[in-house]
């Protein structure tokens, strides 16, 4: 697995593997329309080329054989924590490892930026907070947020400390 930082005009790989990724994801977590909603909200052009040019998130593309896979987003929020705001693999290639490979390039981009500690949020029914668990990462907190039109995001707040 090789790893890439994204450009701006990898905006529209970066969309394509959420738009394939979400509905197996969240399938059986969300409905189909808050599903569509979080899509247009958080993976819109203008999203994401904001979380990249304004947010400072630094998205790392994961490829192998030189096809796109899956992608992580992480940033620091402060000197000492790091925040992991997306990882997703293509589900051909989930459960051969390549999850753990993703996320451990985002731990040791976070360690070389000094960060102590990593979170991430995770939805409370979503299978991924097992992998997160497995990896080393401890439930923190729970929490409930609006994230409009009706929708909230009903997750867990995890940190790794490195």
């Amino acid at each position: 697995m090789k790893f890439s930082i994204a450009a701006l005009n990898d905006v529209p790989l970066i969309q394509s593997i959420a738009n394939e990724c979400w509905p197996v994801a969240y399938g059986n977590i969300l409905s189909k329309e808050q599903i569509i909603y979080m899509l247009d909200k958080m993976y819109s052009r203008a999203s994401l080329e904001h979380q990249i040019s304004e947010e400072g998130c630094e998205f790392v593309i994961a490829t192998i054989e030189n096809e796109p896979v899956g992608f992580a987003s992480w940033s620091l929020l402060s000197k000492e924590i790091a925040k992991l705001h997306k990882l997703y693999l293509l589900s051909s290639k989930m459960g051969k490892g390549y999850g753990k490979e993703l996320l451990h390039e985002v731990v040791l981009r976070a360690k070389e930026a000094n960060a102590t500690t990593i979170e991430l949020q995770v939805n409370k029914n979503n299978r991924a907070r097992l992998f997160y668990s497995n990896y080393g990462f401890e439930m923190a907190s729970e929490i409930v947020i609006d994230i409009g039109s009706g929708f909230v995001m009903d997750d867990y707040l995890m940190r790794y400390k490195l």
